[in-house]
């Protein structure tokens, strides 16, 4: 996305451009990163063509947000939070799942009404 009063819209769509060919999204592939418009094919690392294959699934699926702080405006820091209590073992999983189920509700009602 480039935005619509963005300075340098030209260097923006070159950098897109760019990042979109096949070969860079092989290169990003093939070194651990998950790209979003790779050619299986092209991806010759066995770890990250499992991973990517997920990845594609669960894309196919409507299985993932690619931006985790939709919901809410802080709800990126609200996760990390609650995986931070998991890991000190000061909360549940259970409770950290109850804790952000009622953030991410509350904060989708805003957004639908």
């Amino acid at each position: 996305m480039i935005p619509e009063r963005a300075q340098n819209a030209e260097l923006a769509q070159e950098f897109i451009d760019i990042t979109m060919r096949p070969e860079i999204q092989a290169l990003i592939g093939n070194n651990g990163g998950v790209p979003v418009a790779a050619d299986p094919a092209d991806i010759t690392d066995e770890k990250s063509a499992q991973l990517i294959e997920n990845f594609n699934t669960l894309n196919e699926r409507d299985g993932i947000a690619f931006y985790p702080d939709w919901p809410t405006p802080t709800f990126y820091d609200e996760l990390n939070a609650g995986l931070q209590e998991l890991l000190n073992g000061t909360k549940s999983p259970a409770e950290v799942q109850e804790q952000l189920g009622q953030q991410y509700e509350a904060g989708i009602a805003d957004i639908t009404g």
